[in-house]
């Protein structure tokens, strides 16, 4: 909601009105102003938390455990920001990584949120049941269905299907808020590319997406379309798809989401392979094979995540 706005003319009058109106632009300050001073040191505390997850990063990288690949590539761990998901080929090795987080946690004097975690332990695909973890903090429980990391649901692999259900979805509840709102048709347009799209890129590159879905999600989005009188029934859908500047809307499809956002990936891993021995085993694992998958452990948890893909 904005504020009533201040006439300098106003001033001379000094009315109740205009007092009324000028305090309430003071509260406004005061807020926007306490708010910047916490986004300021959330910020600050966040690049201490990331100084100090840098050297840990270090020492799991050191610590010899991990995963081997059977073209030699080791992954022990992948980091974003605050939240880590490692990797160990058996459950000793796991709970290892396990005791050396808390550790590293207790010396550093800061919490990862190890009460909060899980660990998945399988073999041969097979999720296997145990006690947990047991540490002085408390006990870490296993996760026996999937869990979340960096919102993808995953178990032994990417829940394919749960990911693309709920993006769909959301992406259809952001769409729906977008065309019930008091925007002008171009600005219509641009808020579905700009808000509701996205939610579609996120997962487009790591989870397929079948063509009947993605065809499925477009007719639903022009159906809504027309629901709110955006889009007429006999109206041309290639120029719906057209970009303003050749003479059309500017809508961006779902299907030209998700062929963007793949192909970039893919492009990227290309590029960076030769480089990245991890990115070079991921390009290798492109090609579907019939091999068995062997024994792995998987540790999975709010601030932190431990894993073991399915073996070679």
């Amino acid at each position: 909601m904005g504020l009533p706005a201040l006439e300098f003319s106003d001033c001379y009058l000094d009315s109740p009105q205009f007092r009324d109106r000028l305090k309430s632009h003071e509260v406004e300050l005061e807020k926007t102003n306490k708010f910047i001073k916490e986004l300021i040191k959330d910020g600050k505390a966040l690049i201490q938390a990331l100084k100090c997850l840098n050297p840990l990063s270090q020492i799991i990288t050191k610590s010899g455990y991990g995963y081997q690949f059977q073209s030699g590539t080791t992954v022990s761990h992948l980091l974003y920001m605050d939240d880590i998901k490692r990797y160990a080929k058996n459950e000793h090795d796991i709970d290892s990584l396990i005791h050396l987080t808390r550790i590293y946690s207790k010396d550093i004097g800061m919490s990862f949120g190890l009460d909060k975690c899980g660990r998945m332990i399988s073999r041969r695909g097979k999720v296997i049941a145990t006690d947990g973890v047991e540490l002085p903090e408390g006990n870490i429980t296993d996760v026996q269905d999937s869990y979340k990391y960096l919102g993808i649901p995953q178990a032994n692999g990417n829940q394919e299907e749960a990911a693309r259900r709920s993006a769909t979805a959301k992406y259809l509840q952001r769409l729906r808020q977008v065309l019930k709102s008091q925007l002008n048709g171009k600005h219509k347009i641009q808020a579905i590319n700009t808000y509701a799209l996205p939610i579609i890129r996120y997962p487009a590159g790591i989870i397929p997406w079948p063509l009947e879905e993605i065809q499925a999600t477009d007719i639903k989005t022009r159906k809504l379309l027309t629901m709110h009188g955006g889009f007429h029934p006999k109206s041309s859908v290639l120029r719906l798809y057209t970009k303003r500047k050749e003479g059309g809307r500017g809508l961006v499809s779902v299907g030209t989401t998700v062929q963007e956002e793949t192909t970039s990936l893919q492009e990227y891993i290309k590029t960076m392979a030769p480089t990245d021995p991890l990115l070079s085993e991921c390009l290798r694992q492109q090609k579907p094979t019939k091999e068995e998958e062997p024994e792995g452990a998987i540790m999975e948890g709010q601030a932190h995540a431990w894993n073991v893909p399915p073996t070679n």
